[in-house]
This record gives C-alpha cells, sequence and structure tokens, in this order.
C-alpha cells in the first residue's frame, strides 16, 4: 500500500518504543513517508508553525499535553490537515468526541496494521476537499463576476428553467423596467403575460422550436414596462442540456432596443424626406408655372363687369385655390432645400421668455400656456429654426384642444442631453397615428399639408438631437426634444446685455 506521493507524517508521541512500532508498521506497509515526532505542545507548535505536515498522528494522554488539547490547536494553525488519533486507551465515547472536535480518524496502538490505511484514506479525503473546495472557490468567482456583469448591464439578464418553469431575473428587471420581484424570479406564465399580445404566438413559437433543436434562440418584441408602457426588446437565448442530452435550462439576456429603433427611424426619415425633397422641388417648381399661367385668367374672370354671381363666386374660389396652391409650393421648396442651422450658444430660459408672447399668440383664446424652465440650461440652436419648431407644436397641440385647455413648456436636464417638452391637454392619438406622424405629407387635419412635423424632425436632425411623441388616445400628447447641452453660458437674444 502506497500514498500518491511522499507523505509528512508529524507524529505526537512521547513514547519512544510506540513511535518506533508505529513506524515499523508504516514500513511494512511499504507506505513512502518522512516522520518528525514532538512530545510536548512547544515542539507541536514550532512544526505546525514551520513546516507543512501531510497528516498528524497524535497519542490521546500525554504527560504535560492531551491529544483533544492538540486537535484544537491542529485546526487552528492547520486546520486542513487530517488529524488521527493513535492511542492505546481512547475509548468509544472519546473516540466520538475526538471526531466530533474535527478529528479524521482513530487507531488503537494494538490495531496499527489500520494505520496505514487510514493515512491513505486521510489523504485521499483531504485532496477531495481540496478538490472540492477549489471548485467552490471557482464557482463562487464565476458567479460573482457574473453577478457583477448583469449589475454592470441595463440589460436583463435571465435564467429560464426548463423543468420548473421558473425564470430567474437580473436586478435590471426591477433598477430599469420598474417590476418589484421577489429575488428577481418569476413564471413563464408572468413572463407571456408582458409580451404583447400580438407578439405572444410568434414569441412562444419561435422559442420551443429553439430548445426543440437546442440552437441559440433570436426574438425581437414587445415587452411591457411595470408602468404599462411596451418596449421595443431583442431578446437572445442559449439552450444548456443535462448529461443526457435534455434541454433544462435557457441563459439569455433581453436588451431594450427602442430608443435605438427610434433614432434609425429617425435617420431614415430624414432620408426619405431628403429624398422627397429633391423629387419635390422639381414637382413644385412645374406646379407653380401652373398655377401662374391660371392666376391672371381667374383674376380677369373676377375683374369683368357684367358676369353672373355665380362666375364671380367661382373665379374668387380659383383665386384661393391658387393661393393656397402657391402656399403649398413656397413650403414644399423650403422643405426641399434645408438650409444648415447658424448655431448660437443661448440660455433656454431666456430665450423662451423672449418669445412667449409669440407663443401665447399662436395658442389662441381659451389656451393657457405654462412655462416650466430651470435656469441654467445652456444648448446650441438656430433661434429662428428652433422657434419654427416650437411654433408648429404649439399650433397643432392648439387643434388638438378645441374646448380649451393648458400646454405646457417644460425643460431639464437628462445626462448630456436637454429634454424640451410640449405637452397638451387635448383629445391624444391611437398608436396607428402616432407611429406615422413625422411622415412627409401625412396629416389629419382638412386643410393640413402633413410638412409641419416632417419639417420640424429635419430641424431638430440637423440641430444633432432628436424628436419623439408620446400620447395616448383622450388623454392629450407630449412632444420630446432631446438637444444636445452646452457647457457654454450666453446671454444672446435676450434683448440685454451681460
Amino acid at each position: 500500500m502506497s500514498a500518491a506521493h511522499h507523505v509528512r507524517l508529524l507524529m505526537l508521541e512521547d513514547n519512544p518504543f510506540d513511535a518506533e512500532l508505529v513506524e515499523r508498521h508504516l514500513r511494512r506497509a511499504q507506505l513512502d513517508f518522512s516522520l518528525a515526532i514532538v512530545d510536548d505542545e512547544k515542539g507541536f507548535r514550532s512544526e505546525l508553525e514551520n513546516r507543512d505536515p501531510d497528516v498528524i498522528l497524535s497519542d490521546y494522554h500525554l504527560p504535560s499535553f492531551d491529544g483533544v488539547t492538540a486537535l484544537r490547536i491542529a485546526r487552528t494553525l492547520a486546520p486542513s490537515t487530517p488529524f488521527i488519533f493513535v492511542s492505546g486507551s481512547i475509548g468509544e465515547e472519546r473516540a466520538v468526541e475526538a471526531l466530533r472536535e474535527g478529528a479524521t480518524d482513530y487507531v488503537l496502538k494494538d490495531r496499527l496494521h489500520r494505520l496505514p490505511s487510514a493515512i491513505v484514506r486521510a489523504l485521499a479525503e483531504r485532496r477531495e476537499r481540496v478538490l472540492r473546495r477549489n471548485v467552490e472557490n471557482a464557482l463562487r468567482a464565476s458567479e460573482q463576476r457574473f453577478q457583477y456583469a448583469a449589475a454592470a448591464t441595463r440589460e436583463i439578464i435571465w435564467d429560464w428553467n426548463l423543468t420548473t418553469s421558473r425564470i430567474w431575473f437580473s436586478a435590471a428587471l426591477r433598477d430599469h423596467w420598474g417590476y418589484d420581484i421577489d429575488h428577481q424570479e418569476a413564471d413563464a406564465n408572468w413572463f407571456e403575460e408582458h409580451v404583447q399580445p400580438d407578439d405572444r404566438a410568434g414569441v412562444w413559437l419561435s422559442f420551443y422550436e429553439t430548445v426543440a433543436r437546442k440552437e441559440r434562440w433570436t426574438a425581437a418584441f414587445r415587452f411591457a414596462r411595470a408602468n404599462g408602457t411596451y418596449s421595443h426588446v431583442l431578446a437572445r437565448g442559449m439552450v444548456v442540456s443535462d448529461g443526457s442530452g435534455e434541454p433544462t435550462r435557457v441563459i439569455g439576456a433581453v436588451l431594450d432596443v427602442t430608443e435605438r429603433l427610434e433614432l434609425e427611424y429617425q435617420l431614415e426619415q430624414v432620408r426619405r424626406i431628403e429624398s422627397l425633397g429633391r423629387v419635390a422641388a422639381t414637382v413644385a417648381h412645374e406646379f407653380n408655372n401652373v398655377l401662374m399661367g391660371i392666376l391672371p385668367l381667374a383674376r380677369v374672370m373676377s375683374r369683368t363687369p357684367g358676369k353672373e354671381a355665380d362666375i364671380m363666386r367661382m373665379a374668387s374660389l380659383i383665386t384661393d385655390s391658387i393661393a393656397r396652391g402657391r402656399r403649398l409650393t413656397e413650403q414644399i421648396l423650403t422643405f426641399s432645400k434645408p438650409v444648415d442651422p447658424a448655431m448660437t450658444q443661448i440660455a433656454l430660459d431666456e430665450w423662451l421668455a423672449g418669445i412667449v408672447a409669440e407663443i401665447r399668440a399662436l395658442a389662441g383664446k381659451g389656451v393657457e400656456v405654462d412655462m416650466r424652465i430651470p435656469r441654467s440650461l445652456t444648448v446650441s440652436i438656430d433661434p429662428p429654426q428652433m422657434q419654427q419648431v416650437l411654433s408648429n407644436l404649439i399650433i397643432n397641440a392648439r387643434h388638438a384642444m378645441p374646448e380649451g385647455g393648458t400646454i405646457t413648456i417644460a425643460a431639464e436636464a437628462e445626462g448630456e442631453v436637454v429634454s424640451l417638452c410640449v405637452i397638451d391637454q387635448g383629445t391624444g392619438m391611437p398608436p396607428e397615428i402616432v407611429e406615422r406622424i413625422f411622415d412627409p405629407l401625412f396629416t389629419t387635419k382638412r386643410s393640413g399639408t402633413g410638412l409641419g412635423l416632417a419639417v420640424a424632425q429635419h430641424i431638430v436632425a440637423r440641430h444633432h438631437g432628436s424628436i419623439r411623441v408620446r400620447s395616448t388616445l383622450g388623454k392629450g400628447a407630449t412632444f420630446q426634444i432631446l438637444l444636445p447641452m452646452s457647457r457654454v453660458e450666453s446671454r444672446a437674444l435676450t434683448g440685454t446685455k451681460p
């Protein structure tokens, strides 16, 4: 019998004949070892502090020292080293107490043939404990890295147990999505209920097909926040199987891509507008020429005396229609040839205070304008162009409140951007209108051209910003303009000198 490597033994024994007897049995068992023998507490402590024995052998009774005290010292100085009592007088009750104190084994001196196998077994158990501890430490470090990674991202990290249908979610579900779930754990039914109803069938079909094929899962759908609104998300997952190859878990992440999709949509809108503008400019120019050919004839008809009243009225209608057509062509031409903004750094509160009279005039009677603009918000804009954007939003808000109400203009800092909102108490818009609200030539007004908001979006984009809308039918609308914050103070456009 032999251990896997050379064994360093430390023996606490005051009887040299017993120590020689122990050594003889170990040699007979062909154990590869070296033996250090001590007979008192001082020597025992010195060996433990200066050497690293593989196994400790100890008598139970010593003249000035006892085995239980030695065991407690060993548990402090060498807690992972196996400790075996080798005694001629340890009883069963004391042996149980010794094992309870942390001893690995005990061998009676009249049965020393058991000692080599006890040492080999103790070493094997020690190696197993060390291996298990290393695995546990590696697992703990891996879990800690996972927890740090999950905490550092806004993505929802999830672990779906296919056996129990329970799903663990990272703290992002609470911190960024607003859900207060105990231990961030829910089930498959909870997840399904929060997927947008129109998307559920497709999500489940793709998920279970992926699990069956043991492939990676990718799906785009809408997922509800705690406040009831839906965000566009991109979900990815990896199927984990057990030893028999049966899928047991799916681990993945859910990324909110709403803002990215909005920016992509706005960029596509700008590109479409630019492309449409080039065509529209040509059409508008030719259309304007046609109108200019009709206008003189209509004026002659309206000024010729003796004509019937119906003819005079129709001539007047033709003149008015031509005037509207000319305004439309001018708007298209302006839209198709946008002017780069002449940027000026301004204090937002002072700029708005300078144009508030015009804003209130646009709002009209029966509509209040509530300004909530803090000081020290500085942006870089082209004031006339941005006033055009704001005027368009005010006019739209007024039309949305035929019975009157309040239009709120509010601003705040959001990180490195300034948020400027125009909020009305009007009729609101359904989702299908909200989705198309910035489309060129799309309008819900009988006399609208469908260019106002498209132009506004185009102007904001040229200011390196973005514009978005939130609205619920019957609950008004909020148009939000996001502009880069400027760190330079300015008092331009206020009509005063610093």
